[in-house]
């Protein structure tokens, strides 16, 4: 099995959004020195009576700030290299783009994101949020319309 690629279509990938790791894998990142890499994102699913906060990489020009719809490039895209290849997140390790799909990609993304539903992971949202002067204020929730939204919901239907 492949562990990396910088072919076009793999690097198409990251050019078009960066990865969504789990909340322990953010934490190694951040320990690392890669806060300002980060973006303030959120999901919400019908049934959840309030958003669920996350960081995930940066799209090119949002370091530190809130996620725009997912679009972009990731910030540790440099010259067509990740630049974090070493500590990249498993999901990274998983995705291809010359390969046939990964059937355990969803299920990934899925653990992913049950992974900030702790309150361990929302304090170090908070934490993150507070150091960089974002607030975690529902008046910021966008409609769910962005590609991001709606893998939410098709996963967790």
């Amino acid at each position: 099995m492949k562990d990396s690629c910088a072919c076009p279509k793999c690097v198409e990938l990251c050019e078009k959004w960066p990865c969504n790791p789990s909340s322990d894998e953010i934490r190694r990142l951040l320990d690392a020195g890669h806060s300002k890499d980060m973006m303030l994102d959120y999901f919400q699913m019908k049934s959840d009576s309030k958003p669920v906060f996350l960081l995930t990489f940066a799209v090119k020009g949002r370091r530190k700030g809130y996620a725009p719809f997912y679009t972009g490039p990731c910030t540790f895209l440099k010259k067509k290299k990740c630049v974090i290849h070493a500590e990249r997140p498993l999901i990274a390790r998983m995705s291809f783009g010359c390969l046939p799909a990964n059937k355990n990609l969803e299920k990934l993304h899925a653990r992913h994101l049950r992974s900030w539903r702790t309150r361990k992971a929302q304090a170090m949202v908070a934490e993150w949020a507070k150091e960089y002067g974002l607030e975690l204020d529902k008046r910021l929730i966008r409609k769910p319309e962005s590609v991001w939204d709606l893998f939410v919901e098709a996963v967790y239907a």
